[in-house]
């Protein structure tokens, strides 16, 4: 899978780094033109990072990639991958916006309050608009990824970000605006959920089943040995550190595995048994052959 979505994840890499780079080297820069060409790397990366996580998304989503899928331009240059990559772009102006205008409100700039608020009330409408056709596209396009949404639990979540949304756009034209914020991220993940559990039980559409994608059962399994290792085979207290403690022993004071020699405090260690386990520990080294 990682081979078939290496161009949109790579594009993403290299946006989440150039973000960064472009935000922190921005600051020191006092000529007004290289101000500008950060701010471009900033504002092109801000842009390129959601839409090929989405594109991915959307790859995913479409049913187009399979453990034994080649890469090919097909898997995310299509119409469902597009489209959730700029769902992905107007979701994250959305918050970015909302945020900043709430930011500005605490800090009483009522300018950047109103700018603010226009934009996500633009933003807002853009998520609204690419979510009902992406609706209408995936249903021709990829027909599971439609049919999740609309029934069941995916159909649910849809319903609530529909009405996160509202809320958003009520509360944003209210003049204190707040619980804004909470109502926005409550869009962007009711989204989220709607398209996990639209896709149930599958990990990936089509072709891997959650319970398939899963590990051995032994691996997921908790074991109580694979928390420290153990000096003996008794039970351990509730509160023990995974040693058995030289009083518990009714052995000899000094026991013996057949004509081997006890282990000193280094060889514990070496073994990996902790500090505070062979500090109070006597254990056997097997006999030495020869």
């Amino acid at each position: 899978m990682s081979t078939t979505m290496w161009l949109p994840l790579a594009l993403a890499a290299v946006g989440i780094v150039l973000r960064g780079a472009g935000f922190a080297l921005r600051r020191p820069v006092r000529r007004l033109a290289g101000r500008r060409l950060y701010g471009a790397v900033f504002a092109v990366a801000s842009l390129l990072t959601p839409f090929a996580l989405g594109a991915a998304a959307g790859e995913v989503a479409s049913g187009r990639v399979t453990a034994t899928t080649t890469a090919s331009t097909d898997a995310w240059a299509n119409p469902t991958s597009l489209l959730f990559g700029l769902l992905a772009i107007a979701a994250t102006a959305t918050l970015g916006a909302v945020f900043l205008a709430a930011d500005a409100r605490r800090f009483a700039v009522p300018d950047l309050d109103r700018y603010f608020r226009r934009r996500a009330l633009g933003a807002l409408a853009a998520v609204a608009l690419l979510a009902v056709v992406t609706l209408f596209v995936t249903h021709w396009d990829a027909p599971h990824a439609w049919h999740g949404p609309t029934h069941g639990a995916g159909l649910v979540f849809v319903v609530v970000a529909a009405l996160a949304t509202l809320a958003t756009a009520w509360l944003l034209t209210r003049p204190s605006g707040a619980w804004s914020r909470v109502s926005a991220a409550g869009v962007v993940a009711s989204a989220i959920i709607a398209r996990g559990m639209a896709q149930r039980p599958c990990l990936v559409p089509t072709s891997l089943t959650i319970a398939e994608g899963a590990g051995a059962h032994p691996t997921l399994r908790r074991r109580s040995s694979s928390s420290s290792p153990s000096c003996s085979s008794s039970p351990r207290s509730p509160r023990s550190t995974g040693c058995t403690p030289m009083a518990s022993w009714t052995a000899s004071p000094t026991p013996t595995c057949g004509a081997a020699a006890p282990v000193t405090r280094a060889d514990l260690v070496a073994r990996g048994l902790p500090r505070a386990c062979s500090a109070g520990v006597i254990a056997c080294r097997a006999p030495r052959s020869g």
